[in-house]
């Protein structure tokens, strides 16, 4: 029998630590929501492999984000805009706009 077990962790920060994690953290979210865009003008709503494929070297770059952030971006997208997906028309941020697909 599996079985999963989850915690919960808060992190203390410095003042530093704390505005360079959220720097990471809206860099993230800005990942997101340009991949979710781009995916959404190419029609490759749920194929993380070609959305990975477009957007990696751009999330690296103008978003600054370590390579194992780069590829999550693409990952998480893809789950966003597959059938059953939690949401479709996935936005990270306001304001909410749908790609215009059913």
């Amino acid at each position: 029998m599996n079985s999963t077990l989850s915690a919960k962790l808060q992190v203390h920060t410095t003042p530093d630590q704390f505005r360079a994690l959220r720097r990471r953290q809206l860099a993230y979210r800005a990942a997101l929501n340009d991949v979710s865009r781009s995916a959404c003008e190419h029609g490759k709503l749920s194929n993380t492999v070609a959305v990975q494929e477009s957007t990696y070297r751009e999330s690296r770059t103008r978003f600054g984000l370590p390579a194992q952030l780069a590829c999550a971006v693409p990952r998480q997208v893809g789950a966003r805009w597959a059938p059953g997906g939690r949401q479709v028309g996935a936005r990270w941020a306001p304001p909410i706009r749908r790609c215009g697909r059913r």
